[in-house]
C-alpha cells in the first residue's frame, strides 16, 4: 500500500475524531489532485507535466484557502 495514502487516511482519522476541519481540508487539497493525476491516470500525459499539474492545483488550493480563511477570520 502506498504510504502516501496512509498518512491522508491518517490526518482524515485525526480530523474527525479531534472534530477539527483543517487536517481534513489539507488532506482532501493533496489527495485529490494526487489520486486523479497519479493513481486513476486520468490524463495520460508525461509524468513532468503532471508534476507541474499538481504543483499548480496543490499550490492555488492553499493560497485560496488561506486567503478564505484570513478574510473570514477578519470578520
Amino acid at each position: 500500500m502506498d504510504s502516501l495514502l496512509v498518512v491522508i487516511g491518517a490526518f482524515i482519522v485525526y480530523a474527525i475524531i479531534k472534530k477539527e476541519l483543517l487536517p481534513a481540508i489539507v488532506a482532501l487539497i493533496f489527495f485529490l489532485p494526487y489520486l486523479l493525476l497519479f493513481k486513476m491516470d486520468l490524463f495520460q500525459i508525461n509524468l513532468l507535466y503532471k508534476i507541474i499539474i499538481f504543483v499548480i492545483v496543490f499550490g492555488g488550493s492553499v493560497f485560496l484557502y488561506l486567503t478564505y480563511n484570513r478574510q473570514v477570520g477578519r470578520k
